[in-house]
């Protein structure tokens, strides 16, 4: 049974380097109880355990791996079952990406990317090690101490190897493990519900869009099966017959100051559509400023795109957000709402394999990839009835709300891990174990 005692009366406390903290918990350097592996060769394994960074998790506890040919892996950090891999590079290592080595590899060996430090516990619990390292207040420290070039910032093995961490009793240790751990797997759980309903979703309207609701009769088009009486479409056709219906957004991200306010017309980028979130951001422009570029205004309904680096990403404008404009970041669509509903084609733009594979194909640029309005205009589509397709954004939603409640309960569980990670690493809250 695992106890906590909040703010104990039997509680002193004493003034660290790292804080206040419980008078019977100790301050230490990670070198003191724990070491970062040297490397090693390996030359009795054909095949062996590799952990690439990308199986390196940001949110779980446990690493996974993929099995290569050893002689296909030519640079490499050995590790072994139990090391906690630390990422060192810049972003990972900002991102959260740590976890720990699967006791089920062959042999209890694996090899890990160059970039992580794979860490041995020697006197510390290894998830309580997992943890502070976690905990934003340790893992800044690391991160203030990275060094290189900006962009490829590494942290040293020095750095991390003198980090001060919290040492509270063997026992209290494993107690505060057992509660952060459990949070972990109630967020593990609510990934996999996550991916799974994801999972549903990119099959129903992987099958919504090539067989309909109720047809039985398909035809094969220049963007794959369709039901017979759909019809095979562009984007400008079932736009309103009026200048401007398709518009590319005025200006960039900069502004002129003399052009921005603290309030006014907001300015919605790409940031806006790609979270589908318009409260983000805190761009304004002046009253003076908006009735130049009035032509840029939004309204609700209209479909937007992003058209600059992560491409084709769609979604409505809502119509219960602050009035505004759009950068030249966007694409705006004023669609004839009497032949296609605005979230029928955003679903379309984002997820029908073959509209993403044209808009992949027509992107330009030789840097960055970019839309304009000709490519758009141009991006061929299926478009069954109004009815029907009301029907195929009615059943999406059902999939849609399912994913929004599973993120949201996320979003509170990492809340409520965060916090018990103040609580009870810093010893305002203890955990005894009984």
């Amino acid at each position: 049974m695992v106890e906590k005692t909040l703010f104990s009366k039997e509680t002193q406390f004493q003034e660290t380097d790292i804080g206040r903290i419980p008078q019977e918990w100790q301050v230490t350097t990670l070198s003191n109880v724990a070491e970062i592996r040297g490397n090693r060769r390996i030359s009795n394994f054909k095949q062996i355990a590799f952990i690439p960074m990308a199986l390196v998790p940001d949110s779980h506890l446990f690493a996974k791996y993929e099995m290569r040919e050893k002689e296909q892996v030519k640079s490499y950090t050995y590790c072994e079952a139990g090391d906690l891999l630390l990422a060192k590079i810049t972003p990972s290592l900002e991102n959260g990406k740590q976890g720990i080595v699967p006791s089920d590899i062959s042999e209890g060996v694996a090899l890990a990317t160059t970039e992580v430090f794979p860490i041995r516990s020697k006197g510390i619990d290894t998830l309580f090690l997992f943890y502070v390292l976690k905990f934003s207040k340790f893992r800044n420290k690391i991160i203030s101490s990275m060094i290189g070039t900006t962009g490829r910032q590494r942290a040293s093995k020095e750095g991390v190897e003198r980090l001060k961490v919290p040492l509270p009793p063997s026992y209290e240790q494993r107690g505060i493990v057992e509660v952060l751990s459990c949070v972990d797997l109630a967020i593990q759980k609510t990934d996999e519900v996550i991916a799974k309903t994801e999972r549903l979703k990119k099959g129903l309207m992987q099958k919504l869009l090539t067989e309909g609701i109720g047809q039985k009769e398909f035809k094969e088009t220049g963007i794959g099966k369709t039901p017979r009486h759909w019809e095979i479409t562009k984007i400008k056709s079932i736009a309103l017959d009026k200048k401007g219906a398709i518009k590319i957004g005025p200006f960039g991200s900069q502004l002129k100051k003399n052009e921005l306010a603290p309030e006014g017309i907001k300015v919605y980028g790409q940031e806006n559509v790609m979270k589908n979130d318009f409260a983000l951001g805190n761009r304004y422009l002046t009253v003076e400023k908006f009735q130049t570029l009035k032509g840029f205004e939004l309204y609700p309904k209209d479909v937007l795109i992003t058209m600059m680096g992560s491409i084709g990403y769609s979604t409505p404008f809502p119509d219960n957000v602050e009035r505004g404009i759009m950068d030249s970041h966007l694409i705006r669509i004023q669609i004839d709402k009497s032949r296609i509903l605005p979230s029928f084609l955003s679903r379309l733009v984002n997820d029908y394999g073959s509209i993403r594979k044209q808009i992949q194909s027509m992107s330009q640029g030789a840097i960055m990839s970019g839309l304009n309005s000709q490519i758009v205009k141009n991006i061929r589509i299926p478009l069954p009835s109004i009815e029907e397709q009301q029907k195929i954004v009615d059943v999406l939603s059902i999939a849609d709300k399912r994913l929004e409640v599973e993120r949201k309960q996320k979003a509170k569980l990492k809340r409520i891990k965060q916090g018990l990670m103040d609580l009870l690493l810093s010893g305002k809250v203890r955990v005894r174990v009984d």
